[in-house]
């Protein structure tokens, strides 16, 4: 699977990943689902993480937070313009692969950025949602013409 996103969308996520060093920040990708093997990414929405207990090694998008999001996309929404693509979050002390947390906890078909400002790289992985695993994708930066 391949993500297209602007290289302006991507420094978004790594500056929201900076942002926090310490602990797990995460927000939704939205976009097009534009056919079976390329989804594109337009929109970065930073969510809270909600998680008191263990903010530096989990997650936990607030939920109205994230209602709100989906409500803008076709996962609630029959006429919204825009899709839910993916999540993003961090990994800030360990590399950006997924955790066995990770796959748990995936609730979404799409891809799963993960960031780790430790390593200052950025992973990629698609969750189809119908087994327990996630698969390497790749990111596209996409330079708008014109």
């Amino acid at each position: 699977m391949f993500l297209g996103i602007s290289p302006e969308t991507y420094q978004e996520l790594v500056k929201h990943g900076e942002d926090s060093p310490v602990h797990e920040v995460c927000g939704a990708l939205l976009g097009t689902k534009t056919d079976e093997d390329y989804w594109e990414c337009d929109e970065f929405v930073p969510l809270t993480n909600v998680n008191r207990e263990t903010p530096e090694i989990n997650y936990m998008p607030d939920p109205n937070e994230l209602f709100q999001v989906l409500n803008r996309t076709t996962h609630m929404n029959d006429d919204a313009d825009k899709d839910l693509i993916g999540i993003f979050h961090t990994h800030p002390h360990h590399e950006p692969r997924p955790s066995i947390t990770d796959l748990n906890g995936a609730g979404y078909q799409g891809f799963y950025l993960i960031y780790s400002p430790k390593f200052e790289k950025m992973g990629a992985y698609f969750y189809a949602g119908d087994a327990p695993i996630f698969e390497d994708a790749y990111i596209m930066q996409n330079i708008a013409e014109g």
